[in-house]
């Protein structure tokens, strides 16, 4: 999935994820993704707003829940998950990435 060719781009595709798994209520998985985030692109600015646009549109509840667990992600995590390392590892084929 993220190394399908075309739009959207990877870091559109990391704030689709972020977006949509914070909407659903995926805090572990929205955590995992945001630890993600430097690879990707995406700014701490960028997901600030996303979880605004979140909150505004699919409930506060779900907007607040992703924003502590992002800070709570930022407080206990010390280095990048190693599903990190695999999702947005390409090769120069560009081929599919297992998980």
């Amino acid at each position: 999935m993220w190394t399908r060719g075309g739009p959207p781009s990877l870091r559109d595709r990391s704030l689709l994820v972020l977006a949509m798994t914070a909407a659903l209520g995926r805090l572990e998985e929205f955590r995992i993704h945001a630890s993600c985030t430097e690879r990707t692109g995406v700014t701490d600015a960028e997901v600030d707003e996303l979880l605004f646009q979140v909150a505004t549109y699919c409930g506060v509840p779900a907007g607040l829940g992703a924003r502590r667990g992002r800070f709570a992600r930022d407080a206990s995590v010390q280095e990048e998950p190693p599903i990190c390392s695999r999702a947005f590892a390409f090769s120069a084929s560009a081929s599919p990435v297992s998980l």
